[in-house]
């Protein structure tokens, strides 16, 4: 990220049962806190991975890749979920 932004990593808990929702086993919250500028995240994985990224708006980007950026709006947000929908 290249300003101000606040990360929550989220981590299923070992055993934990799916159900039926089949969530995913990792998951990031951005913040973005500068009220003025939007703020560009990348994440980079170790492999190819799945994910979907969540805002304000439903599904932005989908697909599985090693890298991924975006755009967090000012005061904006975003979820980041290691799994894909199909």
């Amino acid at each position: 990220a290249d300003r101000s932004l606040l990360t929550g990593v989220f981590k299923k808990a070992a055993g934990a049962d799916q159900g039926a929702n089949d969530a995913a086993d990792t998951a990031y919250f951005l913040l973005n806190f500068d009220p003025w500028n939007a703020n560009t995240v990348t994440l980079n994985f170790s492999g190819s991975t799945p994910y979907t990224v969540w805002t304000a708006e439903g599904i932005a980007a989908m697909g599985e890749e090693t890298t991924v950026s975006f755009s967090v709006p000012a005061y904006g947000f975003a979820f980041v979920e290691l799994k894909a929908y199909t």
